[in-house]
């Protein structure tokens, strides 16, 4: 798992930031999940992170988003994405229950892993969103 989200995340940053923000990525080493949870994990943090790189930090602003996977203590896998921006709209909590296609794609995703997904909010400290699978 984590030489999968190396991978996506070095493509995210070429893509999309243009060198403007900072992707940290770090992972458990050895880290292993079942085909089935690799391909959600993946579809949920490149959803997860472009938001943060879309919406956390004003146009130009750089800005660092961290991706971070671990082995829960409970067993299963804990997927973080985190940034340091402006933090969620206040609306967010709404808006994130109808959502655009990015969070119908997370939903979808958590419910076929049975997955679970957190949010921790700070206004103007940033948005941490955890999976727990």
């Amino acid at each position: 798992m984590g030489d999968t989200l190396h991978r996506l995340c070095r493509d995210l940053t070429t893509g999309i930031t243009g060198g403007m923000q900072r992707l940290d990525v770090s992972a458990e080493p050895g880290l292993m999940v079942s085909s089935q949870t690799a391909v959600a994990l993946s579809m949920i943090a490149t959803e997860l992170v472009i938001n943060a790189l879309k919406y956390a930090y004003a146009p130009g602003e750089p800005g660092r988003v961290e991706v971070s996977a671990k082995t829960r203590p409970s067993g299963g896998v804990e997927l973080r994405v985190c940034d340091f921006g402006r933090g969620l709209p206040a609306d967010w909590a709404t808006r994130s229950q109808g959502g655009g296609l990015g969070m119908r794609v997370i939903r979808t995703m958590l419910e076929r892993i049975g997955a679970e997904l957190g949010v921790a909010d700070a206004p103007g400290s940033g948005a941490c969103f955890t999976v727990s699978a």
